[in-house]
């Protein structure tokens, strides 16, 4: 494919990864929590598991070495390339410099138009749940992988990689301490896993310190296709495999109720109707890799809010975080920024989206994104120029960027 750069500015991509290495979680792990490490036992052939402390992890258990050419299935999706039968040559080693090195990453940035990126990891978002169990050690580990990103990779590198801190809410106390310290080391975004925190919804009062340092700092809070417990609440209960450790272990039906699409549609019904929104205002959130079609089954929370709704509405149950001042498809199309997935038509897209709340996202070096950032023009051909440059920069840059 011959790519050329046709815009007259450089494009703002929500998500770009990086691979981790080995040593991500440990480098700056503090030594009282040494035997409770996530950390990886490779054997003599290269292959690896990660493990925290001794035991191995489930949906992260592989350590990567290599992985699927980027953007080998993304546009193959969409039909705009051959589709063929992954064969020798479909894999490349996942350290290779572009991937691990932020001087070669920022130069193939340069290559692709992207001015800058909010930058994170990939497999590694799927580690929390499994450190539940033991929640000091949870955190430890988390803050040590933060300051790995810090160290290696920068909150706000040049003002144009942005790592993206991992947060944690196990307890609610090292979690507002983390946010503030990465707050104050620059960081403009954070990350949370989807689903519900030790069974209670993110929004519960109980999380309230954080989301105040959330709406006073006004960082986008990202949310990214994730594993943080829904196989263990579903899978089981509808007869597969209720902990799965690789991608080849999850079917059809799983995908469907247990990733992406269904897990975010209730983390964000669960802020919304707990009105996360309306208690801090300045709070927004960004869907990444879980697609956008789930947002129109949204529209259906509005008759919640209706007093002529024929069932429920007991204050104290109802509005468990207080009553809502607006419909929750007005909230939802103030609040929530989306990536549409590349399969998504973007004409669609716009019916139940706000435009302004669409940011472009490249998710390279993934399979199931573009191989080049400058190919999501397929998404946004045909579009009004203001709307195109909207989504590929300005609707992203104004959230991120702090111009000094």
């Amino acid at each position: 494919m011959t790519r050329t750069n046709d815009e007259s500015y450089r494009f703002f991509d929500a998500e770009r990864h990086f691979s981790e290495p080995d040593d991500c979680w440990t480098r700056h792990l503090e030594s009282r929590f040494a035997d409770r490490a996530v950390h990886v036992r490779r054997e003599p052939d290269g292959r690896g598991n990660w493990f925290f402390g001794d035991r191995p992890l489930t949906r992260a258990r592989e350590a990567t070495v290599d992985m699927m050419i980027p953007g080998s299935y993304g546009l193959m999706a969409r039909g705009a390339e051959e589709r063929k039968e992954p064969g020798d040559g479909d894999a490349i080693d996942a350290f290779l410099p572009e991937f691990t090195n932020v001087e070669t990453f920022l130069g193939v940035m340069d290559e692709q138009n992207v001015e800058a990126a909010l930058v994170m990891g990939g497999e590694t978002l799927n580690v929390p749940y499994d450190l539940r169990h033991d929640i000091d050690a949870a955190h430890a580990n988390v803050r040590a992988y933060n300051r790995w990103i810090e160290e290696d990779w920068g909150f706000a590198r040049e003002n144009r990689v942005f790592g993206v801190p991992l947060m944690l809410l196990f307890d609610p106390a090292q979690g507002v301490a983390e946010l503030q310290r990465v707050l104050d080391a620059g960081a403009r975004a954070v990350l949370l896993n989807i689903g519900p925190v030790l069974g209670k919804s993110p929004a519960d009062r109980a999380f309230d310190h954080f989301w105040s340092l959330v709406n006073e700092a006004a960082v986008p809070v990202v949310f990214h296709i994730d594993y943080f417990g829904y196989h263990d609440f579903f899978s089981s209960a509808w007869g597969e495999v209720a902990e799965p450790t690789s991608v080849a272990e999850i079917n059809a039906f799983q995908w469907l109720t247990c990733a992406g699409m269904r897990p975010m549609m209730d983390m964000v019904a669960s802020l919304v109707l707990h009105n996360l929104f309306g208690r801090y205002p300045s709070v927004n959130i960004m869907s990444l890799s879980n697609g956008s079609a789930w947002i129109r089954d949204l529209q259906r929370l509005d008759p919640f809010c209706d007093a002529g709704f024929p069932w429920g509405q007991e204050p104290s149950t109802w509005w468990r975080g207080g009553r809502l001042s607006a419909l929750p498809s007005e909230i939802i199309a103030e609040h929530l920024y989306v990536a549409p997935f590349v399969w998504d038509s973007m004409e669609e897209v716009f019916q139940y989206v706000n435009p302004a709340r669409i940011v472009m996202a490249s998710d390279y070096p993934h399979p199931d994104g573009f191989a080049d950032a400058r190919d999501y023009s397929v998404l946004v051909k045909g579009l009004e120029p203001g709307d195109r440059q909207g989504i590929m920069r300005d609707n992203l840059r104004q959230l991120i960027v702090r111009d000094r």
